[in-house]
Formats: C-alpha cells, sequence, structure tokens
C-alpha cells in the first residue's frame, strides 16, 4: 500500500510539473510579445507604451502572457494585455479610463 501512494505522489508530482517553463522559456515568450503588445497600442491608443519587467504567463491553462504597462508620460494611463504565446495575437486589453480615453479605433474585445 505504501509503494501505491509514493507512486502516485509521484505520478502527481510529474504531471503537476509538466507545464512548467524554464526561465528562459519565459524570457523568450516575453521579449516576443512584449514587440505585439507595442504594435497594438500604437494601433489602438495611438501612443507609445511602457511595459513592466513584471509579467504573468498563464500556462497550461489558457497560454496567455499578460504583460503590465502604461502609455509614455501617463503614469496613470495603465492597462493590462494579454497575449496568446500560441498565436501571439491580442486577447485582450483591459486598462484605467485614462487608458480609454486615448482609444483610437474601436476594438470589439475590449475589457474595462
Amino acid at each position: 500500500m505504501k509503494k501505491i501512494k509514493i507512486f502516485l505522489i509521484a505520478f502527481i508530482l510529474l504531471i503537476s510539473l509538466n507545464g512548467c517553463m524554464s526561465k528562459s522559456q519565459k524570457e523568450a515568450i516575453y521579449n516576443k510579445a512584449v514587440p505585439i503588445a507595442t504594435e497594438y497600442m500604437k494601433t489602438h491608443f495611438d501612443s507609445s507604451i511602457v511595459i513592466s519587467n513584471d509579467f504573468d504567463i498563464n500556462d497550461p491553462a489558457n497560454s496567455t502572457i499578460v504583460l503590465y504597462g502604461y502609455l509614455d508620460n501617463q503614469p496613470e494611463a495603465t492597462f493590462s494585455i494579454s497575449i496568446s504565446h500560441k498565436t501571439y495575437e491580442v486577447a485582450q486589453v483591459a486598462g484605467s479610463r485614462e487608458l480609454w480615453n486615448h482609444q483610437v479605433n474601436s476594438d470589439k474585445d475590449k475589457t474595462q
């Protein structure tokens, strides 16, 4: 019985670690997502942005990276932008009221 418990614990541990990424993999995803976020925000909000070094990778749940930042010279115009790290397409943008005041194009998928 003890061997079965050990086997089950090891099996569950291996399955849960399977979704983990190395630091270099996370940095590669971040480095590929930043220019996509920059271009998206330039197109839809006509502004340069500052992206923080803090980010979240939601894997394997939904394969997205969430970047955080603000409009250049307007730190109160904060946002988060979710990008699929499988397709590198913008999934969602959320932000402060100050951000939405700068929106150029209507975006059906935005979240406020």
